[in-house]
């Protein structure tokens, strides 16, 4: 939500994707709107652009964008790298409404060799590389370029094309660094035998027992509470299969 007057409001949903080993594909900006067309904005290439009544993400958008972008992304690194021809891709989301597919589409990608695993609830802030160390700058450019313009455009209202280089110019001061560093903070990267889960503060908030005080309500408590108190996670670092175990909705079939 972006504030553009006392008055006025504009929504933007931004949706990006990142890998482990520091790609940024092309995001996903949704517009509140109707229509396909995008005035000016058909000129800047690369990002994909959509619109509905309410600017959010939908399960037809995520699919979309998943076929426009995610699948020849994951396709094509399987032609340039040997070493990666057969192995399946890990889609890691959140657990909003618009993410989750049809259970024929999560199929087709697992065909495809793409595995989907939702985020358990209340777990995103802990585990998602995206919140972990992403969303902060970009978040933080965009407001430097929202408070810029503001100050040269007194009284007026910012046209689709502004909004959308205030976002470009935040996405594009994202660098590999910070996206390796975001999967390393989740835990998600790290070496399977434990030893870099110090790389990960909210792995060693729960070995320490500090996660109740940062529980948002009683249920969130409760799942901090069976994650450190279980005796499997009384030694030093958790295991992928654990971390898949208690992140993620289900064990993982393909690592």
């Amino acid at each position: 939500m972006l504030k553009t007057s006392k008055v006025q409001k504009k929504r933007l949903t931004a949706g990006l994707t990142i890998t482990a080993t520091g790609e940024k594909l092309n995001p996903l900006l949704i517009f509140k709107g109707s229509g396909t067309r995008f005035n000016k904005l058909h000129n800047f290439c690369g990002f994909i652009l959509k619109k509905n009544h309410t600017a959010w993400n939908t399960m037809k958008i995520f699919l979309d964008y998943i076929n426009q972008v995610i699948k020849p992304f994951v396709f094509s690194q399987r032609l340039l790298k040997p070493e990666l021809k057969g192995k399946t891709a890990l889609l890691i989301i959140d657990n909003f409404s618009g993410h989750k597919l049809d259970d024929k589409d999560v199929q087709s990608l697992k065909n495809d060799g793409i595995l989907i695993k939702f985020l358990r609830p209340y777990t995103t802030n802990l585990c998602q590389p995206l919140d972990l160390n992403i969303n902060y700058i970009l978040k933080s450019r965009m407001k430097e370029s929202w408070i810029d313009w503001f100050s040269n455009n007194p009284g007026e209202n910012p046209a689709k094309q502004v909004i959308y280089s205030w976002f470009r110019k935040g996405f594009e001061s994202i660098t590999p660094l910070n996206i390796i560093k975001a999967f390393l903070l989740s835990g998600i990267s790290n070496n399977p035998d434990g030893t870099e889960d110090i790389l990960s503060p909210n792995i060693m908030l729960l070995r320490n027992k500090q996660f109740t005080n940062m529980a948002a309500n009683q249920q969130e408590a409760l799942f901090y509470e069976d994650l450190y108190n279980n005796p499997e996670h009384q030694d030093y670092g958790l295991s992928w299969d654990e971390k898949c175990e208690y992140y993620y909705d289900e064990d993982l079939d393909n690592k």
